[in-house]
């Protein structure tokens, strides 16, 4: 018989809210998380909004000295899965050897590594972090929410681009129908909004994926982001050659992280948010455990 994979909890920091209830009310409000960058002067940069996370404070999940020796993207993924698992209402130490994480990423610690680099070229390897390796290993979210809540089933961690956080939900339903694991923790991280980021997707954009995404979104409908009212606004075809350079590179949305707690069926202890069913990884929100009523609100 197939197990059944449910979700047993959520947790999220992202442009739009710093957990789950200020998150889905910011979306069915209608709010944007997109605007002027603010983390550094975006003036010399053909891109200069993007989404950022705004008021997020890593020691509301971590102790002070682990935020010292690690990335923001880790300090997000924590976050995240910290919420995620007192959301679901499951105890990781009941049986830690059955509880899993798969936190994803497409750069991981990228702030961390280019500091370092200018700490080395500046002041010689000597001056070099003892944590820089740790910090900017793609693999850190997942090790330090295992290591933060003692669990001890499997580590993983899926760098696949932006479809990182999509695979890693995927195969954690997988790893769970296959009896790997019980529980699994599994979302990604993200702490993009960066110079180097921003200034190279704009380039990327610019000359690489000018007519591509002319042709793949002008039939759908293309939308500019519009600084003066905080909102998106439909692009018309005498705007396009002028403005695309906006539209592709602020789609950059770095510094979110979304997480799930998946659980086999028999691990719940609470209601669930959702299913995930078959192996095409659709959720569905319509899990009714056994005693529970499933959460539609959101």
């Amino acid at each position: 018989m197939t197990r059944r994979v449910v979700i047993t909890g959520l947790g999220c920091v992202t442009p739009v809210g710093n957990d789950v209830p200020s998150t889905w009310d910011s979306l069915v409000s209608g709010r944007t998380g997109i605007g002027r960058i603010t983390r550094f002067d975006p003036a010399p940069y053909e891109t200069q909004i993007a989404g950022e996370v705004k008021g997020f404070d890593p020691l509301k999940y971590m102790d002070r000295k682990d935020v010292r020796r690690t990335d923001r993207f880790t300090q997000l993924g924590v976050a995240g899965a910290s919420q995620a698992i007192a959301d679901s209402g499951i105890d990781p130490k009941t049986d830690g050897d059955r509880f899993g994480v798969a936190i994803a990423t497409g750069v991981g610690g990228l702030e961390t590594l280019i500091e370092q680099v200018l700490v080395m070229e500046k002041r010689g390897p000597s001056r070099l972090s003892p944590f820089l390796v740790p910090a900017l290993m793609a693999n850190a979210a997942s090790a330090q929410v295992s290591m933060q809540f003692g669990v001890r089933g499997p580590n993983l961690t899926h760098v696949s681009a932006c479809a990182s956080s999509a695979h890693a939900l995927g195969e954690s339903a997988e790893m769970i129908k296959r009896g790997m694991a019980e529980v699994m923790v599994a979302g990604g991280a993200e702490a993009a909004v960066i110079p180097l980021a921003i200034g190279a997707f704009a380039i990327l954009a610019f000359p690489v994926f000018f007519e591509l995404f002319h042709r793949l979104f002008f039939s759908a409908g293309t939308y500019l982001f519009d600084p003066t009212t905080e909102r998106l606004v439909q692009l018309f075809p005498t705007q396009f050659w002028s403005d695309t350079t906006i539209a592709i590179g602020g789609v950059v949305l770095g510094l979110s992280i979304v997480v799930a707690l998946l659980a086999g069926r028999r691990a719940r202890r609470a209601a669930a948010d959702g299913e995930v069913s078959d192996r095409g990884w659709t959720v569905v929100g319509s899990a009714r455990p056994a005693g529970g009523d499933a959460r539609t609100d959101r």
